[in-house]
């Protein structure tokens, strides 16, 4: 990586194990991003031309979710951020995707 690559990130995740934990101790509803926080994302790419060196995000677009279902016989819910990422991906120009929301190489 130099000094003059292009990062992308976006957070946020579903807790799979909501259940098990306390609001506002172990879990907080704001985990999920919000309208604005998707339109910052389409904007800060826009204003890029949608080419990025790295993209960094929790989680994945749905395409590497649903591999990562085959994969590991892994039951995972797609959420709208999923989807959203889909989008990202399919338009963005970009070298590297990392995240790790998974926990899995």
């Amino acid at each position: 990586m130099s000094s003059k690559d292009i990062i992308f990130t976006f957070g946020g995740a579903k807790s799979s194990d909501k259940e098990f934990r306390k609001e506002g101790v172990t879990w907080w509803k704001e985990e999920m991003p919000n309208r604005e926080e998707y339109d910052e994302g389409i904007k800060n790419l826009e204003i890029n031309e949608w080419r990025v060196d790295y993209v960094i995000t929790h989680t994945c677009p749905i395409e590497v979710q649903d591999i990562l279902i085959k994969k590991f016989n892994k039951n995972l819910e797609v959420t709208e951020l999923n989807q959203y990422l889909s989008e990202i991906a399919s338009k963005t120009n970009y070298k590297h995707w990392y995240f790790g929301h998974n926990h899995l190489d």
